[in-house]
């Protein structure tokens, strides 16, 4: 019976016998040989240079060692045969049968207690989940691993591939705070214990992680440290992905001859590679290089190209992410049908899966189909999903990390400093050290001069002994001198390296502080656009009521809306977050209130005189209401329809620290049945309790029109 069983096995090599290398074809000849104790070890170890390219043939002599070895309790290689099984199901793209297959072999490991490294079949269990798509049940299944780290016998680069493997997950899930500490947890263990090749996945993945939140500069040195690894190495394969992500800034930041030229050396190189997925990724980037060029059809061809590609790979993401990218260019061609197509197909697996990053853009792009087909409700209530989605990313991803690692880069500058005036102090012991052994060299100099002098005088003999004496002491001292040469020279060394690190860190700190400046310019916009979306909702509210009072009334709210929006939009654009330039969003908020009464500038002519003065938040919002209701009350009511008049407002300081915010008009008096200190409007009730919110006083001239005086002291540390 064995010998049937070998003789279909040697047949079976014949498919793959002009694919072996000298190695395959010794240990061939020592199969042949062997006695029966050391058969599964070699039938494992064909198998294992089998199951990447012959994965057919790496089963078949991986089961016929597990066959052999179990007959043998031969636990080690039973395990072994396993796992190179479970591995070459996974080539075959069998994900259910290898990880049946590789759980078994986990299970023998615990059962029997073996001293065998097990972690290299966890790590293709997880690959299996994520290759079909299955992320949660990855990302629970390499959790429990890390929580049971210590049971596993768990090597360096495994565990390096564990948690790059979880950092990958959190990535498509949009988690990128979460995302970024496993790449770093996975780059720190292979910057220590493995070669500089194996750095470039994890660099990658980081990479595109910082394209993703639009820290450009920060990936392209990533990138650029990829290809410095793969000059030094001599590596001419695999720099496909760098090209892509390298396309990939360059596309965002619009210099679209620098993206187009990386994207085509990356569609070269997965050619050349034969990569499917590198093809279609390829494909998809060309694709949005041709949308923003306007090329629209070369488009449709380039993701459709790459969508078929990601069909025959089975990646459920790849596919849902190009349903995304297709559905968005039928909305820029108006094919509306189409689209909504598309987008849905991306939404269902999307929504399965909480990826957030393409539910993020899905929501947004069908707020767009839906506002284009005049389905206000339904866009409006997608573009709430978009914020919400995107609000989640922002304060999970950049927000608590950008803190963090402000943190951890100012306590290792303490560090770097203390360890830099260390360093001082031992160049300070190694200088007087070498200045004593200057003075040592002189003296024996000396001596040995003397000793020279005496040897003249001396017989032949004793001057011979002398001689050799003389010639150790020299060389015993110039090693001494050397060796403290180096020492210094290397401390010397040590020190230019800690400055160039302490560059650095400086560097990363500006960084930090751009990217907090970003994000509050980003809540100012969300606030103003938050602003904007309720005035809007105001709006359409407004169209369906038939009431003029509550026409006004809505209208009135909005203008209350749109004051505070302004002072947000102001800041937005503004380079210093903190204050506003008053006289610029007093000329701003007027020609927006005349717009909206339709008031015709030459008929109630506004003079506004404000000193170059710059309020902060606290002060401009509620002086810029208070000027909305008074200008408000002056169109309405201050002039008769067709009557011209002038309307002035001015701002200054007095020289006692109080400013005077004036707001007058020369039309008709202030009626006398009003009462200002209790007024029964709700707009006059809004004045007085915006001044008492600045502590200011309110005073009323009926002379010649009306004119309003608040006065206030302006405290910069509100």
């Amino acid at each position: 019976m064995k010998k049937i069983l070998l003789i279909i096995i040697i047949a079976l090599n014949g498919f793959v016998i002009n694919a072996e290398n000298s190695e395959t074809s010794s240990l061939k000849s020592a199969l042949a040989e062997a006695s029966a104790k050391d058969k599964p070890m070699l039938l494992n170890d064909i198998a294992f240079h089998y199951y990447r390219h012959f994965p057919d043939s790496a089963m078949v002599y991986c089961k016929e060692a597990e066959k052999l070895a179990e007959k043998q309790k031969n636990h080690y290689e039973h395990i072994r045969a396993l796992e190179i099984c479970g591995r070459a199901k996974n080539k075959k793209k069998d994900y259910e049968g290898s990880i049946k297959t590789l759980n078994t072999s986990v299970e023998l490991w615990k059962k029997y207690k073996v001293d065998y490294n097990i972690s290299d079949a966890i790590i293709y269990i997880a690959i299996n989940y994520m290759q079909s798509a299955d992320l949660h049940q990855a990302k629970n299944f390499m959790v429990d691993v890390l929580d049971n780290i210590e049971e596993f016998d768990f090597d360096i680069p495994n565990r390096a591939r564990l948690y790059n493997n979880l950092g990958i997950i959190e990535n498509q899930f949009g988690n990128y705070s979460i995302a970024i500490e496993y790449y770093i947890k996975a780059l720190n263990l292979k910057e220590t214990f493995v070669e500089p090749p194996s750095l470039r996945g994890t660099l990658l993945n980081i990479g595109n992680l910082m394209v993703r939140i639009k820290n450009y500069q920060e990936a392209l040195t990533y990138y650029q440290r990829i290809l410095q690894i793969n000059r030094e190495n001599d590596l001419s394969t695999k720099y496909a992905n760098v090209y892509i992500g390298m396309g990939n800034v360059y596309l965002n930041l619009e210099k679209y001859a620098e993206s187009k030229k990386y994207y085509q050396l990356a569609l070269k190189q997965a050619e050349q590679e034969n990569n499917l997925k590198n093809l279609s990724q390829s494909y998809n980037n060309l694709a949005v290089l041709c949308e923003n060029e306007y090329k629209y059809d070369e488009a449709l061809q380039y993701y459709f190209s790459a969508l078929d590609l990601r069909k025959k790979l089975n990646d459920k993401y790849g596919i849902t992410n190009l349903h995304k990218n297709i559905g968005s260019l039928y909305i820029l061609i108006d094919d509306l049908a189409k689209a909504e197509y598309h987008l849905q197909k991306s939404l269902e697996y999307a929504t399965e899966n909480d990826a957030k990053m393409i539910l993020e853009e899905a929501y947004k792009f069908l707020s767009q189909l839906y506002e284009k087909k005049k389905n206000y409700p339904k866009a409006l209530s997608y573009q709430r999903k978009f914020f919400t989605v995107h609000d989640q990313i922002l304060n999970e991803s950049i927000t608590d990390k950008i803190l963090e690692v402000e943190k951890k880069y100012n306590t290792r500058a303490t560090k770097r400093e203390n360890q830099i005036l260390k360093r001082d102090n031992e160049i300070m012991k190694l200088n007087i050290e070498k200045e004593k052994l200057d003075k040592i060299r002189l003296i024996l100099i000396l001596i040995t001069i003397l000793l020279v002098a005496l040897f003249f005088f001396m017989l032949f003999y004793l001057k011979h002994r002398k001689n050799i004496f003389l010639q150790k002491s020299t060389e015993l001292l110039d090693e001494q001198v050397k060796l403290r040469t180096q020492q210094l020279e290397d401390i010397n060394l040590q020190l230019q390296e800690e400055i160039e690190t302490r560059k650095n860190i400086e560097n990363k700190l500006k960084k930090s502080l751009s990217e907090k400046e970003l994000m509050l310019k980003e809540i100012h916009h969300r606030v103003k656009n938050n602003m904007q979306v309720v005035s809007s909702i105001l709006d359409l509210q407004t169209e369906e009521l038939h009431d003029d009072g509550l026409r006004i009334l809505f209208q009135n709210t909005k203008n209350r809306i749109q004051s505070m929006s302004l002072i947000h939009e102001k800041l937005y654009h503004s380079d210093n977050f903190d204050q506003v330039d008053f006289q610029e969003y007093i000329n701003s908020l007027i020609m927006h209130i005349y717009a909206g009464f339709h008031v015709d500038l030459n008929r109630i002519e506004p003079i506004i005189k404000i000193d170059n003065i710059p309020i902060n938040l606290d002060y401009a919002v509620p002086c810029g209401m208070i000027v909305n209701e008074l200008v408000t009350n002056t169109i309405k009511y201050a002039f008769d329809p067709e009557e011209k008049g002038k309307l002035w407002i001015s701002l200054q300081k007095k020289e006692t620290n109080d400013y005077i915010l004036e707001i007058g008009n020369n039309g008709k008096d202030f009626p006398r049945n009003i009462d200002l200190e209790n007024p029964t409007t709700i707009g006059l009730h809004l004045v007085n309790l915006l001044a008492a919110q600045i502590e200011g006083k309110l005073e009323v001239v009926k002379k010649n029109g009306v004119r309003y005086f608040l006065t206030f002291q302006y405290n910069i540390s509100r």
